[in-house]
């Protein structure tokens, strides 16, 4: 996909969508090291055939620099989102800090304004976040292969922010190592919040 045209971009990205699945180490690379247009048309690929492989990469380009980047990533967030990683992607983005979901809102506010209010209406639900620190890369990783919304009874089209979340509000931690997460994220907050760090580093996760 390392053209300009992006009408041939756009039928490259759809040839590897229909490859499937044995398409996605190929897509990543070409995340990964592409220049800019070719990793945004791969962003529309990876947002299409919704493979819990690529959501941290697609979710990681809603960072980007370059805007067209971030806007594809978003949209391919979103694309996951209505595949059942609403509250796998909402926890993620939950556990790298207010500044971090600020600028994701912010992103997303031009994109989607309906879905900034939803992921918001899910950061407001403590028990169901859970404590507010930040995931390893091991404990992302685990969260994108084993919470999907259907196991909460989530739906991303009826997840309306003025309404009464009617869902089951057990912690998604609880899929890394079971219900004692809770309190293992708990003292790693509380031990966080003692600490006087040298700098802030919760925006590295371009």
């Amino acid at each position: 996909m390392a053209t300009e045209k992006w009408s041939l971009r756009e039928k490259i990205a759809d040839r590897l969508v229909l490859a499937g699945p044995v398409a996605i180490p190929a897509l990543l690379e070409m995340l990964e090291n592409g220049l800019w247009y070719s990793r945004a048309a791969t962003l529309k690929a990876l947002g299409r055939m919704g493979d819990w492989r690529a959501l941290l990469p697609v979710l990681n380009a809603c960072w980007d620099q370059n805007q067209t980047v971030s806007e594809d990533g978003l949209q391919a967030v979103l694309d996951f989102c209505r595949r059942g990683f609403t509250l796998a992607v909402a926890k993620i983005v939950h556990s790298r800090g207010p500044i971090a979901r600020h600028e994701f809102a912010q992103r997303l506010q031009e994109i989607d304004a309906a879905a900034v209010g939803r992921f918001q209406r899910l950061w407001e639900e403590r028990e169901l976040m859970g404590p507010e620190a930040r995931l390893s890369k091991g404990e992302e990783k685990k969260i994108t292969e084993t919470v999907r919304d259907d196991r909460w009874g989530l739906v991303w089209a009826d997840l309306i922010p003025s309404e009464p979340l009617k869902i089951d509000k057990r912690s998604v931690l609880e899929p890394l190592t079971g219900p004692e997460t809770n309190m293992n994220f708990g003292l790693r907050a509380a031990n966080k919040s003692l600490e006087k760090p040298a700098h802030s580093n919760e925006q590295d996760n371009n």
